[in-house]
């Protein structure tokens, strides 16, 4: 199991390469592949003598023995890199039916009318172990929260759980911070699953992006319970609608939930309706959860010092708890999280007994400093519209002075919501401080302009590190900051290139010179 394979850390992979390779003969790889799918759904013409040790649809990723799946993409063919994956080893290649393209002798063709769904089993068929249970979370905010509580909750109840999402792939011995994407592609992730039960492990959460949805990368995962949490504009730059960017998130349920599987809704989304009549058209045991929910309805969510004291109809009787995470989104959260817990099997006294020691999740609401002046600074991921809106209303309550917010937008993504999210801060901030984001390939100037659109009167400070400076030297007692938009990220990418780049450690850094200057010790953090 090489770290091509796996995609995730050195670490694993050298795990991997202590007996946990891979080498299937490629006849009895499509056999299985096709079991899985339910279907022929991919076909060979010979060689099929080949041994497979891993599958890649990246050229560069391609190492002697391995099948290249040769994707139409949105950006680039992978068509164009079947030399390269030649080259480089590839003793199969996978294309379209509709392909016609000749490959040297000796290198098996195979062939299909849906290559990302054919790589999602043909991965899950290599890779051959999965856990026992298995649970997908879908939506525009909260996915990378529920999936944490869920996994926090059930390792409380016992179990070896795993998350696997935007930070990374988490497990009772392992925590990789960086994988190749929020859900990763079937040929990462099912060498990584089969790692995880080979270390014991029998429960899996999973983000499921929109992205990850419309490319098939979760088709071949046996899923228990699937969840939605809600719909925001977000990823119209890939989508092009929302209309298609909500059919996407749709998949979950409407193909890949088995029929009569628990299916878990935040009652409260102005989606929830077309989710439920969805859920019901599928035959699945529907949860309904919030303040609109009815298998676990919220009835009162007062916030106190370190969270919030919540109580609640769970299944027809009423309970109580003391939750330990700021923000009243985090509550929505926790109630998914909850609902799926349960729907696999949890007891509902024994879950609501773990709530009390979760966790939040690190670079969401995360408290970082008390500055030597009596402002409270936080770290938030919140980078679309509706995430930004929530966090704001979440400090507002415990802001006695101003509210700031810090902020900017990622490049190369969808520029619509750039002036959304300047008339949000401007909405629910005191002073709005519009600086860089990510800006990727685009030109930062431009990015800030576009969100000022939204936000004529913000304050704009090029440069995120000299931003974050004079934010945190402007604050007076009572006053909070939020730094929003890349939460727990160490890199900020400009001009294409990753920088060492980290908000907390460096609105600590501003924090710890402000204390020695003044002479003053910073009051610590409650």
């Amino acid at each position: 199991m090489s770290l091509v394979t796996i995609g995730l850390a050195p670490e694993i992979a050298e795990h991997g390469r202590n007996g946990y390779s891979f080498r299937v003969k490629l006849s009895d790889l499509i056999a299985a592949s096709n079991r899985l799918a339910g279907a022929e759904r991919v076909t060979a013409a010979s060689p099929l003598d080949a041994e497979i040790t891993a599958i890649n649809a990246e050229a560069s990723g391609i190492r002697p023995g391995m099948l290249y799946a040769a994707i139409p993409g949105a950006w680039e063919s992978g068509i164009a890199r079947i030399p390269q994956a030649l080259q480089a080893g590839a003793v199969a290649v996978l294309l379209p039916e509709e392909q016609d393209v000749a490959l040297p002798e000796g290198v098996a063709r195979l062939t299909t009318t849906n290559p990302r769904r054919a790589v999602a089993f043909l991965s899950a068929a290599l890779a051959g172990r999965m856990p026992k249970t298995v649970v997908a979370i879908t939506g525009t905010c909260g996915k990378t929260s529920t999936s944490d509580f869920v996994r926090q909750l059930w390792t409380g109840l016992g179990h070896r759980a795993a998350s696997i999402g935007t930070i990374g792939l988490i497990s009772p011995d392992w925590r990789v911070a960086e994988v190749a994407a929020t859900t990763p592609h079937p040929y990462y992730l099912h060498p990584a699953l089969s790692f995880l039960v080979a270390d014991g492990v029998d429960r899996l959460v999973i983000e499921a992006t929109s992205h990850a949805l419309h490319q098939h990368r979760i088709d071949a995962l046996p899923l228990s319970a699937a969840a939605f949490t809600n719909l925001s504009r977000d990823h119209l730059n890939y989508h092009g609608t929302m209309e298609d960017y909500f059919a996407a998130k749709q998949r979950l349920f409407t193909e890949l939930l088995p029929a009569g599987a628990p299916a878990v809704v935040n009652a409260d989304s102005d989606v929830a309706a077309t989710m439920i009549a969805i859920a019901r058209r599928r035959g699945h045991r529907l949860i309904r959860v919030g303040r609109g929910g009815d298998e676990i309805r919220l009835l009162r969510d007062e916030a106190t010092q370190d969270g919030h004291r919540l109580e609640f109809d769970l299944f027809g009787r009423r309970a109580g708890v003391d939750f330990p995470v700021l923000g009243a989104f985090q509550t929505e959260n926790l109630l998914v999280a909850l609902g799926l817990v349960i729907a696999t099997g949890g007891d509902p006294d024994s879950a609501l007994a773990q709530v009390g020691h979760l966790a939040g999740v690190p670079g969401r609401i995360e408290p970082i400093a008390v500055t030597p002046s009596g402002g409270t600074v936080y770290v938030d991921y919140a980078h679309k519209p509706g995430a930004l809106e929530a966090v704001l209303k979440a400090l507002r309550p415990r802001t006695p002075g101003r509210l700031v917010v810090l902020f900017g937008c990622g490049g190369e993504a969808d520029g619509g919501n750039r002036g959304l999210m300047g008339e949000i801060a401007a909405a629910h901030a005191d002073t709005v401080v519009i600086t860089d984001d990510n800006p990727r390939g685009e030109d930062p100037a431009r990015i800030r302009a576009q969100i000022r659109g939204g936000a004529p009167a913000a304050l704009e400070i090029a440069g995120r590190g000299e931003a974050i400076g004079q934010a945190i030297e402007a604050l007076s007692r009572g006053d909070t900051l939020v730094i929003a938009g890349k939460g727990h990220e160490t890199t900020q990418t400009i001009a294409g290139v990753d920088h060492p780049f980290e908000d907390a450690v460096v609105a600590r850094t501003v924090v710890a010179r402000l204390s020695a200057e003044s002479g003053c010790i910073s009051p610590p953090l409650r």
